[in-house]
């Protein structure tokens, strides 16, 4: 059981190292639609239609995205509290000094 905790701590971890690194970037969607009619001989009448709709997605860095870091923060500080209290049910939280450092 410690096994499994312990290796779901470490995952934790990366996944919050994980984010603190993709604070600065968001998904920026550019969406291009494109029509083409084509008319009878006489231009009146609409004979063909078609539309072209893409779609492009990238990964931009930009300003700090502060409402990820405020729920980052929370957790890291949250975890910084629970620090060695659920010692009773046989779980202790143990965090490094960066981890408690960065929860200030």
């Amino acid at each position: 059981m410690e096994e499994k905790i312990e290796a779901l701590t470490l995952k934790l971890i990366e996944k919050i190292d994980r984010a603190i690194d993709e604070l600065d970037s968001y998904t920026a969607t550019t969406h291009i639609k494109e029509k083409n009619v084509e008319y009878d001989d006489e231009g009146k009448k609409p004979v063909s239609e078609r539309v072209v709709e893409t779609q492009e997605i990238s990964i931009v860095k930009g300003r700090v995205d502060t409402s990820s870091l405020k729920v980052i923060a929370a957790v890291i500080k949250e975890l910084r509290e629970n620090d060695g209290e659920a010692e009773d049910e046989g779980i202790t939280v143990v965090l490094s000094e960066e981890i408690k450092e960065l929860a200030e």
